[in-house]
């Protein structure tokens, strides 16, 4: 599967229970049931960097447009870097995992990426 799309869009969908899963009292069983995957966000990065060896550099401000599909794709980035913003509280508070906040910030940066290519 090219690009990974699929495993991206289950990490996403499921991305609520790993930021909404009770982190203060949890049992070991709701622990293991809303772990965030390891590697996700390798895989995003291993993803961008196909992506990016196949794109001209980036020499100056890019401005979200193109087509409809990319347009889509610069709204779905505003979308992940508004979650992102929402994620942080829940992470300082220890109520989240960390690398949800990652993995958010990299699908961001992967959208970005995938916009352009």
């Amino acid at each position: 599967e090219e690009g990974g799309g699929k495993a991206v869009q289950h990490t996403s969908s499921s991305r609520s229970s790993f930021s909404q899963a009770p982190r203060k009292v949890p049992t070991s069983e709701q622990i293991n049931r809303t772990k965030f995957p390891a590697g996700r966000v390798e895989e995003l990065e291993e993803w961008m960097e196909e992506m990016i060896s196949c794109l001209p550099d980036i020499t100056s401000f890019v401005l979200p447009c193109g087509d409809e599909v990319a347009s889509s794709l610069h709204m779905c980035r505003t979308v992940c870097r508004r979650a992102e913003r929402r994620v942080i509280p829940l992470v300082n508070g220890k109520l989240s995992e960390p690398e949800v906040l990652k993995f958010l910030n990299r699908l961001s940066d992967y959208l970005f990426v995938l916009a352009r290519y």
